[in-house]
């Protein structure tokens, strides 16, 4: 039988240790909550301050956009500009052909006039050079009687009076000649002229165009050939659709963003919420927020007239309200805003200071009407 020893001292101080750690557990436990407990009251607290400086709204940002569209059936030619780049007015976005001039010109009841005009001047110039043919032949002829009068007048057959009538007539059928010469002149510059006219119009007689003589056709002095130019200094923002391609009538072609923001109506709409109506009223400045760097100033021009559905995104789990009233903020001026906020539907933070004494005076403020009076109906 082995021997059995206790040491009551080192039992002691093992269960001193024991006690210790959990000492220092508890302690460590206790200010872990504390710290929570602290945090939790002072975001508590700053949420209530928060809210009591500040009214908050959801919102985004409305800007027109241009969306080119043409009323005729086109055909898409060549695009001379790409996504993201910036055109001046008179700038050429793309050519195009108009199927309805092809239309007009395949139909052979409607000739352009000028086809018909250069027909009707190279027929003219072929009659007038088939009657310089005759004036040359009556010429030879005269000269050929003129020299046998000649001879008979040598010989004393004849005398000189008919031979100055066969003279006279040759110097007027040369007369006759150089005028008609003059005038094939002309005629052939007029037809030549036509000719470079007709080629320009590139009119196609008996059938329409196909799809091949389109992508082929010169743009260089071609009239079926057209161009669209920018009108106002904007950004292409997009292309819908490619080169070379049939664009139906109403098919948006491609969307232009204007850098002038008064001419793209900018504006920040704000959902109000009805209970908060009371604390916002036309004239106040707001701070419509972006992101974390850039917050710029609006002051409320309009709101009451428009209520939207709140979207999904946007509503409270703590309120069962759908709709809102709708605000309208306009952007005070002098301010710098980039590029990619000025987009559509771009959703931003419309933050009021409801100690705030800032205001703008607004002609549309005091928007209150009496109810009318009740009416019965006749029996």
């Amino acid at each position: 039988m082995k021997n059995f020893s206790f040491n009551e001292n080192n039992e002691q101080n093992r269960l001193e240790d024991i006690i210790l750690k959990r000492k220092k557990k508890i302690a460590k436990q206790q200010i872990i909550f504390s710290c929570i407990l602290f945090l939790l009251f002072f975001t508590i607290v700053g949420y209530i301050v928060k809210k009591s400086l500040y009214t908050t709204f959801d919102g985004y940002v409305y800007v027109s956009e241009k969306n080119v569209r043409f009323t005729n059936d086109i055909f898409m030619k060549e695009i001379y500009v790409n996504v993201g780049d910036f055109v001046e007015p008179g700038d050429t976005l793309f050519s195009y052909v108009n199927f309805k001039t092809l239309e007009e010109q395949g139909n052979l009841n409607s000739e352009p006039r000028v086809v018909t005009m250069y027909r009707d001047m190279e027929v003219q110039a072929r009659l007038a050079q088939q009657e310089l043919a005759v004036y040359r032949a009556k010429i030879k002829e005269l000269e050929k009687q003129i020299a046998q009068e000649t001879d008979n007048i040598r010989f004393g057959i004849n005398d000189n009076s008919y031979k100055l009538t066969l003279e006279r007539e040759l110097v007027e059928n040369k007369e006759r000649l150089n005028a008609q010469t003059n005038k094939v002149d002309i005629l052939m510059q007029k037809t030549r002229e036509l000719k470079e006219l007709v080629d320009v119009l590139c009119y196609k007689s008996g059938g329409y165009f196909t799809l091949y003589d389109l992508s082929n056709l010169k743009e260089k002095n071609n009239s079926l050939v057209m161009y669209y130019r920018a009108t106002d200094s904007s950004f292409v923002t997009d292309i819908d659709l490619p080169e070379r391609s049939i664009v139906l009538r109403g098919e948006r072609i491609c969307t232009l963003q204007l850098s002038d923001l008064f001419a793209a109506n900018m504006y920040v709409a704000a959902y109000i919420p009805s209970e908060d109506k009371g604390k916002v009223e036309e004239g106040v400045i707001a701070d419509i927020i972006f992101n974390d760097d850039l917050v710029l100033e609006a002051v409320l021009v309009l709101s009451g007239t428009v209520v939207e559905e709140i979207p999904t995104a946007m509503r409270s789990r703590f309120s069962d309200q759908i709709t809102s009233v709708i605000g309208v903020f306009h952007l005070l001026p002098n301010q710098k805003i980039p590029f990619w906020a000025i987009t559509n539907n771009l959703q931003v933070k419309i933050r009021i200071n409801n100690f705030s004494e800032r205001r703008i005076s607004i002609s549309q403020k005091g928007t209150w009407f009496n109810t009318p009076p009740y009416r019965a109906k006749n029996q």
